[in-house]
C-alpha cells in the first residue's frame, strides 16, 4: 500500500510539472541553504526594518530594503521597482527578516500578483542565523 501512495504521489507531481511547467514558485531554505546559496553569490534581500538592522547588524553582501507590514500597506509594485534597482529580477534570489514569517508573507503576496517568480525564502530568518553562529555586520 505504501508503494501505491508513493508512486501516486510522484505521478501526481510529474503530471502537475508537466500540465504546468512556468509556474511561479518560492523555495523555502533553511541557514545551510542560505549559506551555499551566498556561497554562489545569490544575493539576499533583508526586508526587515532599519531598527531591525541597527539592531542586529546584517549578513554581510546583503541588500536592505525594507517591506512594511499588512498594516502599513506598502505598495508592493513600489517595493518590486526598488527591488529592481538592487538586483536582478531575472536571476535567482534569497528574501530574509527576523524570523520568516514577513518574508513568508511577501513571498506569498509577489507570487500571487506574479510579481516575481523563482526566488528562495530564508524561513528561519536572521535571529536564527545569529543563534546558529552566523555572521553580520554593522548596518
Amino acid at each position: 500500500m505504501k508503494k501505491f501512495i508513493s508512486f501516486f504521489f510522484i505521478q501526481t507531481i510529474l503530471i502537475f510539472s508537466v500540465i504546468n511547467p512556468l509556474k511561479s514558485y518560492v523555495i523555502n531554505i533553511n541557514n545551510k541553504e542560505l549559506i551555499e546559496l551566498h556561497k554562489q553569490d545569490v544575493p539576499i534581500v533583508d526586508i526587515r526594518t532599519v531598527n531591525e538592522w541597527m539592531e542586529t547588524g546584517v549578513i554581510p553582501n546583503s541588500h536592505t530594503l525594507t517591506f512594511a507590514n499588512h498594516s502599513n500597506n506598502k505598495d508592493i509594485n513600489f517595493w518590486v521597482s526598488e527591488l529592481s534597482k538592487l538586483i536582478n529580477l531575472a536571476d535567482p534570489f534569497i528574501i530574509i527578516c527576523r524570523s520568516g514569517n514577513r518574508s513568508k508573507s511577501l513571498s506569498q503576496k509577489l507570487l500571487s500578483k506574479n510579481l516575481l517568480n523563482n526566488f528562495y525564502n530564508a524561513k528561519e530568518g536572521v535571529s536564527k542565523w545569529i543563534l546558529n553562529g552566523g555572521k553580520t555586520i554593522e548596518y
